[in-house]
């Protein structure tokens, strides 16, 4: 699927495909951010 240098990143990637809470709070987190187009930015954002 995703793959990130950094493993906590893949980890709630993943988990965010395979559990409904994790893909609603990353859908309500990007809505209220307006950074729905910027996907990977939103998580090179907590890797650094």
């Amino acid at each position: 699927m995703f793959k990130f240098k950094n493993p906590a990143i893949s980890f709630f990637c993943a988990k965010s495909f395979t559990s409904p809470f994790f893909f609603f709070t990353y859908l309500i987190v990007s809505k209220s951010s307006g950074i729905i187009t910027n996907f990977f930015n939103y998580f090179d954002f907590f890797a650094n």
